[in-house]
């Protein structure tokens, strides 16, 4: 079909994850999880140990760069504590920002730099909704499609909410989450 949107794998993939702690590698996820492809840009979010029902995380900035896609497919493994209820999720936010420095030109009260967020409604009002990871079969790691994103602007902060009622797993050797660019036609 002409209309058809795809996987491109163009660009280099963007991944998201505890690069400074317990992702050693990009092939420390079991190969269930496993998002990674060829090596990717990383940046660093810690969500161990997040805990369940509304609690969030946000990432570093991310830069999707000055010549970036104009859509990106999200992608995400999370591991719980313990096997989450079928129909809770995790859901994903994109604080978008004109600036790559941490501080600077943020919306949704994000910090540009990897911490704790409070959610707040209208914090989240301010932010771009990218979708869900919906928990349903049973296992401690999920992992799927999220959704797409079009960046508004060339950096953002990934901001990442358990609305599941378990607490995502202490040792996050398998959450991560990955961009991958998109492109239409045939």
């Amino acid at each position: 079909m002409s209309n058809e949107s795809r996987l491109s794998n163009s660009l280099t993939q963007i991944a998201i994850a505890d690069f400074a702690d317990e992702m050693a590698s990009i092939t420390t996820p079991t190969a269930l999880g496993r998002l990674f492809r060829g090596t990717p840009t990383e940046f660093q979010m810690d969500a161990g140990a997040l805990a369940a029902s509304g609690s969030a995380r946000q990432s570093a900035k991310i830069d999707f760069g000055a010549s970036r896609a104009p859509l990106y497919q999200l992608r995400a493994t999370v591991e719980f504590t313990a096997v989450a209820g079928v129909g809770d999720t995790i859901d994903f936010y994109m604080a978008p920002s004109q600036s790559g420095t941490p501080g600077t030109g943020n919306v949704g009260s994000t910090t540009g730099v990897d911490g704790a967020f409070t959610v707040e409604d209208d914090y989240l009002a301010q932010m771009t909704y990218i979708g869900s990871l919906s928990c349903d079969d049973g296992l401690v790691i999920q992992s799927g499609i999220v959704g797409v994103y079009s960046p508004l602007q060339q950096y953002g902060n990934l901001v990442m909410v358990n609305n599941a009622d378990v607490n995502v797993a202490t040792v996050v050797d398998e959450l991560h989450a990955v961009f991958d660019d998109v492109s239409y036609g045939t």
